[in-house]
């Protein structure tokens, strides 16, 4: 005749109590939480890209003009292509007419005052503001 808990017991115990204090924290977040998590160009420090950005090290030397928050020009040595930008959670994306494939990604968390590492097609490149404004 057992009179006490046994080894059995404590361990239902225990693991009943933490998952209980586990759905009420779940939730709790559900409820409460901040569902609008701002990520990106969203969030309170905004990057404003308008103005002219140096593509380097790529030669020959390569412009991109912003004009908007949506459109940018490509500036060539010898032509000028219009970009599309999109965003995502993570970066932003510079995307030629028709192509599905970004020409180039840079992510958010990179930008350093006036200064932003991403990609541009293959080759980890530093974007560099050269002017404010069109």
């Amino acid at each position: 005749m057992q009179t006490g808990i046994d080894r059995r017991q404590v361990i239902l115990i225990t693991t009943g109590i933490f998952l209980t204090v586990l759905i009420v924290w779940c939730v709790y977040l559900f409820i409460f939480g901040d569902s609008q998590v701002s990520v990106g160009t969203g969030s309170k420090t905004k990057i404003d890209l308008i103005g002219t950005w140096r593509v380097s090290p790529v030669v020959p030397t390569i412009h991109i003009r912003f004009i908007s928050e949506r459109e940018a020009v490509l500036l060539e040595e010898s032509s000028e292509t219009k970009l599309y930008i999109s965003e995502d959670a993570e970066g932003l994306q510079l995307r030629r007419r028709g192509e599905e494939t970004p020409s180039g990604y840079f992510l958010f968390r990179e930008f350093k005052a006036g200064v932003w590492q991403g990609l541009w097609g293959d080759d980890l490149v530093v974007l560099k503001r050269v002017s404010d404004g069109n």
